[in-house]
């Protein structure tokens, strides 16, 4: 028990002393983020939604209505993108990048 206790201390100060942080600790939103209004045109991706509002939660923030909002958050509908990047001697599509985004619009 008492080395368990010993080797826990030990890398507890070896860590902390080479700058090591969790991801994460002691970051808050500014303070215009104190009272925000999530909207979401589309309800297409409840489980991204749901934890951006988490985590503006755990960040300090507050949802509030629209009218007593400090700042609205507005997500857009997911977007795609298709472009070639390679073709084969024949003409076939030999690659392909496919890009897939979220546009984010903010209101102060």
């Amino acid at each position: 028990m008492r080395l368990l206790l010993s080797l826990s201390l030990f890398i507890t100060v070896f860590l902390s002393g080479c700058g090591f942080s969790l991801r994460g600790t002691g970051e808050s939103l500014p303070e215009l983020f104190a009272k925000v209004y999530y909207q979401t045109s589309t309800p297409v991706n409840e489980s991204f939604d749901s934890r951006v509002k988490h985590l503006i939660v755990l960040s300090g923030g507050k949802l509030v209505t629209r009218d007593a909002a400090t700042v609205i958050v507005q997500a857009g509908a997911i977007g795609e993108q298709s472009r070639q990047i390679a073709v084969a001697g024949n003409g076939a599509l030999k690659e392909y990048e496919r890009t897939y985004g979220k546009p984010r619009y903010f209101r102060y």
